[in-house]
């Protein structure tokens, strides 16, 4: 009898697997890309269509949405201004699969102490999105406060052939040493696409994009997403809740105060209640009730009806936790609660609103392993959600209210 040692290897299959299989679509690729900008603290992140036949004039009013405008010649572009990565960083950590360089960061601290930004990528693996876009890479980095540009070059189809080792891989890089300091920033060009875009792919990265910035969010001037081709350029903005006059807005402390106003175009009531210490942490809310004028408001200027637009969404630390609020997915139950008494509460069609917790302060309520989505199988979780219907209630009866009084009158 003998006694050996054994370890895991792994197989190229696995770059497959956390790239094309996991990340479920190209807006979601995109988004994991834009969050490691806003973690290296860029002001900005450019997401760039170049040799796309795209018109502005029809891409405004999303005439020929089906026409098809990528060719084998498109590539996207994605850069920022953040701090970039130096070679060694690149090589320690872009390169090294769930890396650890981001576990365990809840914030970091930018030169300016007002940038303070809370870390959204620690996974390690949302660099991969960039295979679900594309089957080539070039990276072009300057990091070391300017003096240094690294520059690589990935094949993602070389991790096809599964009788090797992730490992067993190599791609070319080149190392400048820069006289001058120049713009820091990373540059992601992603060619050879894996999918035919379309006017309305374009069209619905955009529209995605828009849901998937926080309205909460205090640092839309300090981090912009731009969508560039050719002769158009729109910074990304969420004003999708910006139709009703109707609704509430509401917090509660990691003390259990709570804070809530109550509007309308008419009036408004502001309260403070005290209840137990919430075991799920501080959270915020908004939750607007959308009657037919605001319906037709909203499906005027962004060009879909409310329902499509789907009903209250998580956000955590400015961006969207998905897919919490997408229209398919009623994760607070409104609709089945609706079935059981029509005439007095509301349907997912009438109300449209943003949660907004923080790793931080709401560690509980963290990724579930899957990627997307929280670990819903805690009490916190419940608890969160039974705190959310209670603010849904408060705006219920008033609303009910308001309408009864309004047809008596």
């Amino acid at each position: 009898m003998s006694i050996e040692q054994l370890s895991f290897s792994t197989n190229a299959k696995l770059e497959k697997l956390i790239g094309r299989e996991l990340i479920t679509n190209n807006i979601i690729a995109v988004f994991e890309l834009i969050k490691n900008s806003y973690d290296a603290f860029a002001h900005s992140a450019i997401i760039k269509f170049e040799n796309f036949n795209v018109k502005q004039d029809e891409f405004k009013i999303n005439r020929k949405k089906d026409v098809i405008v990528s060719n084998r010649n498109s590539k996207i572009i994605i850069s920022d201004d953040g701090k970039g990565m130096s070679f060694l960083e690149v090589k320690n950590n872009w390169m090294e699969i769930g890396t650890t360089s981001k576990e365990g960061v809840i914030e970091q601290e930018a030169k300016e102490a007002e940038d303070r930004r809370v870390i959204n990528g620690e996974k390690g693996i949302g660099r991969f999105g960039t295979d679900k876009l594309g089957a080539k890479l070039q990276l072009i980095s300057v990091g070391a406060g300017g003096y240094e540009r690294t520059t690589v070059e990935i094949d993602w189809n070389k991790f096809d052939d599964h009788t090797k080792k992730i490992q067993d891989f190599v791609f070319d890089c080149t190392v400048e040493q820069l006289d001058h300091a120049v713009k820091t920033g990373v540059i992601l060009e992603i060619s050879s696409l894996r999918d035919v875009w379309t006017n309305d792919d374009i069209h619905k990265l955009l529209k995605h994009l828009k849901k998937l910035i926080s309205p909460f969010s205090q640092e839309q001037d300090k981090f912009s997403i731009i969508l560039e081709f050719e002769d158009f350029s729109e910074k990304v903005i969420n004003d999708s809740f910006d139709f009703a006059t109707t609704g509430i807005e509401a917090s509660i402390s990691k003390d259990g105060e709570v804070n809530y106003c109550i509007f309308s175009d008419l009036d408004y009531e502001n309260k403070k209640i005290a209840m137990e210490p919430p075991s799920f942490g501080p959270v915020q809310l908004k939750i607007l009730y959308m009657d037919r004028a605001a319906k037709v408001a909203f499906t005027r200027r962004t060009g879909t009806r409310s329902r499509e637009y789907g009903n209250i969404k998580l956000f955590r630390d400015d961006f969207r936790v998905l897919p919490y609020g997408e229209k398919e997915n009623d994760w607070l139950g409104i609709d089945n609660k609706h079935a059981q008494g029509a005439f007095r509460t509301f349907a997912t069609r009438d109300i449209v609103g943003y949660v907004q917790i923080s790793k931080e302060y709401n560690p509980l309520l963290r990724d579930a392993t899957s990627r997307q989505g929280l670990n819903e199988d805690i009490t916190e979780f419940e608890d969160f959600k039974k705190f959310i219907w209670y603010i849904i209630t408060l705006l219920q009866d008033y609303v009910f209210k308001k309408i009864k009084q309004d047809s008596e009158k």
